[in-house]
């Protein structure tokens, strides 16, 4: 035998290592194990790569185990050894020790091999995967054993996601993650939601009794500050466990792991999402049942935070404590995981996102410690951790009170969802942000200003007292005994979790107590009311309660059927009889604090429809007291018999106007059009006089198309090409050029479809615009939150192939951080007016606008319907009274989605609003309509 043919010293005894090279094809046993390793349905999915993002397979090991029995892997040894000299190696030694690399070995083709391996410990299964040749690996005179090896080894050697685990694993390594899809994206980290293969999956050390799962949360870190974030996350989580058990209220941690360059933690999936999420896409809760079972488990968020907290000993020889404070709490750190199926509110509110939590060691000695601030939320932050100019580059102290702040400003929404929905939510949100533009001059949401709580907030809370449901004997409490123990500007008057964690249980308990009495009380129930024993749930009415005939609003009948002034014939109601000292242990009968003042938006979803708002059965605008409201409703005032007359502004009470209920729209009359007014004028006055508006046998008219191709033939040096009409249309060069023009263009994923047609509009309007606009135009996009100012047609259209359509996608939000910040300057005096002779020009507001809005008005991603920002605006310009084309929106709608239609044309004409400045208007319509139907009833009166 030559020398070059050996393959190691210990291998002289053995046979020809030329026999060993080769791996017969021809035996069906061989060929079945072949067919079968690569067959689709013994392979699983799994991922490799830098992001964990390159799909691969690998076969799972038990399956591997279950295929390869011990008689079938001695009949491939025999059919590999049958004409070699020897005895094969034993078969279940190999079952038991070597049954990866056997695999490995025979997908090679190079099965006989295995001989050699059987003789060291050092190729035995647990050592794989190789990532070095060992030194006892043999040799192959003319193959490179080992890369054939190397390549093969990783579709048998997926690595198990082990509880605790904390790896480094190479390029190669596959992890067994069938699914991997993004849910969240926070800037310093991904989080996907991943499906790991069975039995890969990593055993919860939690003894509990929710089922095993194979559905985790998978974050990754990916910036240049990764590790920092990694290791500190990591770190708490491992801190914060409670006898080495995760603790229920704070999402459980299972591993982590690093590959080049990313830092990836492995964590329990929120199934109901984050706690926003949870109260955008669930109902509030409105049997008795439903909302003591949400408080007894929201109400436990509380112990997490006593736990990151800590809780410091009373003795002086009492051991060190790691004290923490998490500094980003908000609704988007709190996660929402189900308990069972049967209610959506018997779930497990846990605290997430640990990135910022921090520790210091504290004996029971020290008081108050403090530590560096750590950036967190802002919205939701503290006064003490609010950065104004001089500070926005300094370390401010903080201590762990600027959690029992953030923890209470979600406490404080919550108690307006359990009250009022996720959409009177979402008008808090907003309030709050108004009274910040108009206290500080900056758009965002804040709980305080000038280190005091926000007027918003004081009214929200004293709203919720009053308006809560007659069966909710927890929410004011929770207001008045909880919430405002936490959101206390002076840091040092807040309440300890631990503090707010008791106080918390006993106003439970009290809850608890009320409903007990009322239970032994069943037997002879209100009429009104009926008490189920079982579930103590309460049912009003199937209609909205009423007032009284003697305490309702009189509204006089105009002879056009619409609705006159009714602040002569307001009565004065009963206050509410319900005793809120009753949480204080005074038990009253249950329901017995039936408000009149309820919308008809509280009635139960099997409710019949409310009545139709009449003179005598309109109590919209009532306070509990019964007196007026402060300001009038706005809806009352779209139709009144005198639309002109300014009004004082939005309803200011939060639970009493439910401006965003259809069944209100419905039953309002309808404005009686005017009609039409003969002239021969050819100007085109920007005015809402309808007897001014020209009667033009034919209205100027362009296309899309046709306007495109002129544009360009002007851009390509063709001064001369005149748009159609455009002698008509340069009458209003005067007014145009007073206005401010700016385009919001809707890229959801079903805007997608209308690309090429978005393009076209945006290319033309923005060059209209251009040449009216001194100013230059606005551009903004809903999928984000930047006010883009192109200097030409062609940067915009650069601006939105930049932005592709994708995911759903809140135009109203998008909508409000537009309109709400222009709102705002109403009334606002120019600088150094007084300095300038009074003259009839407007001494104070912002400049004319008109809004164009790019969308298909199907608005699935919470868009919903724009009528409460529209009313409010409305509202707005009366109280300053603001011109009626100051503000002009102008809808162009893509596609004829019936829904996008149906909602875009009660915006235009559904509404009766007194003044008209909404448009809607096709994309394959009339250029001049577009560019003008907001701000002139003469095209206004267009419709398509």
């Amino acid at each position: 035998m030559p020398e070059h043919c050996l393959a190691c010293p210990l291998a002289l005894s053995m046979a020809p290592l030329s026999m060993l090279e080769s791996q017969p094809g021809h035996h069906r046993v061989l060929q079945d194990f072949l067919q079968w390793a690569d067959s689709p349905d013994t392979q699983k999915r799994g991922r490799k790569g830098k992001d964990n993002l390159t799909e691969c397979t690998y076969l799972p090991q038990a399956a591997l185990e279950n295929y390869l029995t011990k008689a079938r892997i001695k009949a491939l040894l025999e059919a590999l050894f049958e004409a070699s000299d020897g005895s094969p190696p034993d078969a279940e030694r190999v079952r038991q020790h070597y049954l990866r690399p056997f695999a490995t070995l025979l997908s090679a083709g190079h099965g006989r091999m295995i001989r050699l391996f059987v003789e060291h410990r050092n190729l035995q299964d647990q050592c794989l995967p190789f990532t070095h040749k060992p030194k006892e690996f043999p040799e192959l005179a003319h193959t490179d054993l080992f890369k054939a090896f190397y390549e093969q080894q990783w579709r048998f050697c997926a690595v198990k996601l082990e509880y605790n685990m904390s790896d480094r694993l190479g390029p190669e390594d596959i992890l067994p993650i069938e699914d991997q899809i993004e849910i969240g994206n926070g800037g310093s980290a991904i989080l996907y939601k991943i499906t790991v293969g069975e039995g890969y999956e990593p055993q919860t050390g939690t003894a509990t009794t929710r089922p095993a799962t194979r559905v985790f949360a998978l974050k990754t870190y990916r910036t240049p500050e990764a590790e920092e974030y990694f290791k500190a996350e990591r770190e708490a989580f491992v801190k914060l466990r409670y006898d080495e058990q995760p603790h229920p209220n704070i999402i459980e941690y299972y591993g982590s792991f690093v590959r080049e360059g990313t830092y990836n933690i492995i964590l329990e999936y929120a199934d109901r999402k984050s706690l926003d999420e949870y109260m955008r896409d669930t109902d509030a809760p409105t049997s008795v049942q439903e909302i003591m079972l949400f408080w007894s488990r929201f109400f436990a968020i509380l112990d997490g935070l006593v736990q990151i907290h800590g809780t410091p000993g009373t003795g002086s020889q009492e051991p060190h404590i790691l004290l923490g404070s998490h500094q980003d709490i908000d609704p988007a750190n709190i996660l929402v995981v189900s308990r069972t199926q049967e209610s959506p509110y018997d779930c497990d509110f846990k605290i997430a996102d640990l990135g910022l939590v921090h520790f210091k060691r504290h004996m029971s000695s020290l008081n108050d410690p403090t530590d560096d601030e750590r950036y967190g939320t802002n919205a939701y932050g503290a006064p003490e951790t609010h950065r104004n100019k001089r500070s926005e580059r300094s370390h401010l102290q903080v201590s762990q009170n600027v959690d029992i702040w953030s923890m209470g400003c979600v406490f404080s929404e919550v108690a307006v969802w359990v009250t009022e929905g996720w959409k009177k939510l979402q008008e808090y949100r907003r309030r709050r942000k108004m009274e910040v533009i108009t206290k500080d001059g900056k758009y965002e949401d804040r709980f305080h200003c000038d280190w005091k709580v926000l007027d918003a907030v004081k009214q929200v809370h004293k709203e919720i007292v009053e308006n809560s449901r007659g069966n909710d004997h927890v929410t004011p409490a929770v207001v008045t005994r909880l919430i405002d123990n936490m959101i206390l500007v002076n840091h040092r008057h807040r309440g300890s979790a631990q503090s707010l964690q008791g106080l918390s249980a006993r106003i439970h308990g009290e809850g608890e107590s009320i409903l007990q009495q009322a239970r032994s009380r069943s037997s002879a129930p209100h009429p009104n009311h009926t008490i189920s024993e079982g579930s103590l749930d309460v049912r009003r009415h199937r209609l909205p309660p009423q007032l009284p005939p003697e305490y309702r609003i009189q509204v006089p009948v105009a002879s056009n059927g619409i609705q006159g002034d009714a602040s002569a014939s307001r009565h004065q109601a009963p206050s509410s009889s319900f005793d809120w000292q009753a949480m204080n242990g005074t038990a009253q009968e249950l329901g017995s604090s039936q408000r009149h003042n309820r919308s008809f938006t509280d009635r139960p979803p099997h409710a019949e429809p409310p009545p139709i708002r009449t003179e005598s059965n309109t109590n919209a605008d009532v306070t509990n007291t019964g007196q007026p409201a402060p300001f009038p409703s706005p809806l009352r005032q779209f139709h009144s018999a005198r639309p002109n007359e300014p009004s004082n502004g939005p309803a200011a009470t939060f639970g009493r106007t439910r401006r965003e209920d259809p069944g209100v729209f419905e039953t309002l009359p309808q404005e009686q059009a005017p009609s039409p007014v003969s002239t021969s004028a050819t100007t085109l006055p920007d005015t809402n006089d309808r007897s001014s508006v020209p009667q033009n046998p034919r209205k100027p008219y362009m296309s899309v198309a046709d306007g495109l191709g002129i544009k360009r033939d002007r851009d390509n040096g063709n001064l001369c090409a005149r748009y159609p009409d455009q002698g008509v249309i340069e009458g209003l060069d005067g007014v145009l050029k007073q206005r401010d023009h700016a385009i919001l263009v809707d890229n959801a994923a079903s805007m997608a479809e209308h690309r090429v047609k978005v393009k076209d509009v945006l290319e033309l309007l923005s060059s209209l615009a251009e040449r009216y606009d001194p100013n230059g135009l606005d551009l903004y996009f809903t999928t984000d939150r930047v006010k883009h100012r192109p200097k030409s047609s062609q940067q915009a259209l650069q601006l939105l192939n930049g932005r592709p359509a994708r995911g759903m996608q809140d135009l109203r939000e998008r909508f409000a951080s537009i309109i709400e910040p222009y709102q705002a300057q109403f009334g606002k005096k120019h600088r150094f007016r007084r300095l300038l002779p009074l003259t009839p020009m407007p001494a104070k507001g912002p400049r004319k606008l008109t809004l164009f809005v790019l969308t298909d008005g199907k608005w699935e991603g919470g868009g919903g319907t724009l009528i409460p920002e529209i009313t409010n605006l409305i509202s707005a310009m009366h109280k300053h009274n603001v011109g009626s084309k100051h503000i002009g929106i102008q809808f162009i709608r893509f596609g004829n989605d019936p829904k996008g239609v149906e909602r875009l044309q009660e915006l235009d004409s559904g509404l009766n609003l007194d003044l008209d400045i909404i448009d809607t208007t096709s994309a394959d319509g009339n250029v001049w309509k577009m560019l003008l139907g907001a701000v002139n009833e003469w095209f206004d009166g267009d419709r398509d």
